[in-house]
């Protein structure tokens, strides 16, 4: 059964929280240790979010050449969310090391004097839990950079409605299967 995306990354700068806005904007996926970042992602209680579903793309782009994007997916964390009806998702060790060596190659680039910039984007299947997604359903998401961090908001009790394309993916989310 197939699922459709629930939350883009910021979903639209106008609706960010300026406090997740500059987490963000202190983060450099092309030298930060990704062994700490963290997403937290508190949907409404008409949707859950499917195992697996939770994936963090990196885009690597080179000058004029085509994107080079890697997904990968997010596991859950033992970490303690903003809230407490937060699901807090990290990356696994294993993707650790394709992850430095994207930002190695970034990192190449840029020595070598030519163009190249590494960036982060996250999506998240659903599943709905009622017949019909409600109007004023809202979401949070977050964003921990660091181990040591705590997470900042992105996303705080956001009307679902304002994020843009969110009609056409609330028509495509399936029921949730026992």
């Amino acid at each position: 059964m197939k699922h459709i995306v629930f939350l883009l990354l910021l979903a639209g700068c106008g609706l960010s929280d300026p406090r997740g806005l500059y987490a963000l904007s202190q983060v450099n996926p092309a030298h930060d240790d990704p062994g700490g970042l963290a997403v937290a992602i508190a949907p409404p209680s008409t949707l859950r979010l499917m195992p697996k579903g939770t994936r963090l793309i990196m885009t690597l782009q080179r000058g004029d050449a085509a994107p080079e994007k890697q997904i990968f997916t997010l596991v859950p964390a033992a970490a303690e969310g903003p809230v407490a009806q937060a699901q807090v998702f990290a990356l696994r060790d294993t993707d650790l090391p394709a992850l430095r060596a994207m930002q190695a190659q970034n990192d190449q680039r840029l020595e070598a004097g030519q163009q190249s910039t590494l960036a982060l984007s996250l999506e998240a299947d659903a599943c709905r839990t009622v017949r019909e997604l409600p109007q004023d359903a809202r979401g949070s998401v977050w964003i921990r950079t660091r181990a040591d961090a705590d997470f900042a908001p992105l996303l705080v009790n956001t009307p679902l409605a304002k994020i843009p394309g969110w009609e056409d993916a609330a028509n495509k989310i399936l029921p949730c299967t026992p």
